[in-house]
């Protein structure tokens, strides 16, 4: 009997039946055509025909026909070897590879043409007609000129005069076009400090940076006061330098090593659990544990047995369940351990045959029963019968080797 799935499975991956029968396979029924994907296939029910994708667009989508070649025949100049079984084999007879061949009647060449080609490569021919073509369309006869230049010294805009009477001007730089440089832009430009290392002289400015800033920025004498005025803050005066903070701390540079030195020998007013003589504790709540009844006055309970159960809102005393009782499942008042929730699961391997029983003792028939490959750890289905409440039954078509695969049972309820 085949393993039943009674939903739709979507598979993320690659089926492999190893080489063994799709048996009942139906292709997918559509009217249209899906989205093309390449070596996708459907039946179109519309047209009661088989589609196959030959590649990635819409238009890829293919009729699959059904049928063999049974002859292929050559028209004219054309010679056909084989066909009706395998490969056809289709050619130019042999008179017309050699006619292509020598062309030595220069059919469909001018004799203008031919005259040419007796005396040219094709590549010279091809150059010579472009030449041909460039000259032809050269329309304003243009031609090389000479002329003479000159340039006179100026303050302003440079002319540069031309023999032929044709003068051009390049202005003088601004912000809004490139040009010469003026005598004074050039003085201007060489008392100005440079950009690497300047030497400023003077009183120079710069723009006062935000609070806080870490830039490269330059920081002036108004940020570094206001970074002051924010360190100091609110301190009192009394407190507002470094030299009064170290003095207020005894100018001790271990401060926090003496401090901590000196807290170590006091004791925290709550949680403390090495006091030995505490006293007399009036009013509140002792929370130190294990306190020898020595140091204590008035005490009650003698944790023999008065104390109340444990629940799921009360702390007390609690009782560990047996393995059977973990195995149950019903008890809701004694507590599980490690031990008691893997007795709810039996795992063993199994293989060497076809059909293997396999006594779990969970003494229930509502297990769950899992496979897997023992060296992989692949998930592996196969027939599982609740036969027993302590066995089940698991079956192959083909029997796996011993020990190959791992069967996990783990009671449900």
């Amino acid at each position: 009997m085949a393993i039943q799935f009674l939903h739709d499975l979507d598979v993320k991956g690659n089926i492999d039946l190893n080489n063994n029968q799709a048996l009942n396979a139906v292709l997918q029924h559509l009217t249209t055509n899906p989205t093309p994907e390449e070596g996708k296939i459907y039946y179109n029910s519309a047209t009661n025909k088989i589609m196959a994708c030959l590649g990635t667009t819409a238009s890829d989508w293919t009729e699959l026909s059904f049928g063999d070649i049974t002859e292929v025949i050559g028209g004219t100049r054309i010679d056909v070897t084989g066909g009706t079984t395998g490969a056809a084999t289709v050619n130019l007879d042999s008179s017309t590879v050699s006619e292509i061949t020598t062309n030595s009647a220069k059919t469909g060449l001018t004799a203008a043409q031919i005259t040419k080609l007796s005396y040219l490569t094709v590549t010279q021919a091809v150059d010579l007609d472009t030449m041909e073509s460039n000259i032809n369309t050269n329309n304003s006869k243009v031609s090389n000129v000479t002329t003479d230049l000159s340039v006179a010294a100026s303050t302003g805009d440079i002319v540069v005069a031309s023999s032929d009477g044709t003068d051009a001007t390049i202005p003088v730089v601004s912000s809004t076009k490139s040009g010469v440089i003026t005598p004074t832009q050039l003085d201007k430009l060489n008392s100005s400090a440079p950009e690497d290392n300047p030497a400023l002289t003077g009183t120079p400015t710069a723009p006062t940076a935000a609070a806080n800033t870490n830039t490269t920025q330059i920081a002036t004498t108004a940020y570094v006061q206001t970074e002051i005025t924010d360190l100091i803050g609110g301190a009192p005066g009394a407190l507002d330098t470094l030299n009064e903070l170290a003095a207020a701390i005894d100018d001790d540079a271990s401060y926090a090593s003496t401090i901590t030195t000196a807290l170590g020998g006091k004791s925290p007013t709550a949680g403390n659990t090495s006091l030995t003589t505490v006293g007399t504790i009036g009013t509140g709540t002792w929370n130190g544990t294990a306190i020898s009844t020595t140091y204590l006055s008035g005490q009650s309970g003698t944790n023999t047995g008065d104390e109340p159960d444990a629940n799921t809102t009360t702390k007390g005393i609690a009782e560990r369940a047996t393995t059977d009782e973990a195995k149950a499942g019903s008890d809701g008042t004694r507590f599980v351990t490690p031990a008691g929730l893997a007795a709810r699961t039996y795992t063993t391997t199994i293989g060497g045959a076809t059909s293997v029983e396999v006594t779990h003792s969970l003494n229930t028939l509502a297990v769950m029963v899992q496979l897997y490959d023992t060296s992989s750890f692949d998930t592996v289905h196969a027939k599982v019968v609740r036969n027993h409440v302590n066995k089940v039954t698991v079956s192959f078509r083909t029997a796996p080797a011993a020990g190959d695969i791992t069967v996990v049972v783990t009671k449900i309820q």
